[in-house]
């Protein structure tokens, strides 16, 4: 994902939340590696290297299709100005 993780950070915080944001997310970013770091010699124990690395692919894959259904599109504007449009769309709940 190289540099995916650092674009979404720095995209998705307001400027008055952005430092706070980022440094959260940095944080939980070196959390991930460490925990893939602790378990991965465990893992390819129990599962074989073949099975960790399909684990892990799994776990990508899924990563990317939450990227791509709930992280809006920050190109076409500033993002103050898409949290308020996103504002005034009514919230429907179903369920």
């Amino acid at each position: 994902m190289a540099p995916l993780p650092w674009t979404i950070i720095s995209e998705m915080f307001p400027t008055w939340a952005r430092s706070t944001g980022m440094a959260g997310g940095a944080t939980s970013n070196w959390l991930a590696n460490i925990f893939v770091s602790l378990t991965f010699l465990t893992l390819t124990e129990h599962l074989t290297r073949q099975g960790t690395y399909f684990l892990y692919a799994g776990i990508t894959v899924l990563a990317l299709a939450f990227v791509y259904n709930c992280v809006p599109e920050t190109g076409t504007g500033a993002l103050e100005d898409l949290l308020i449009d996103d504002a005034q769309q009514p919230v429907v709940v179903t369920g």
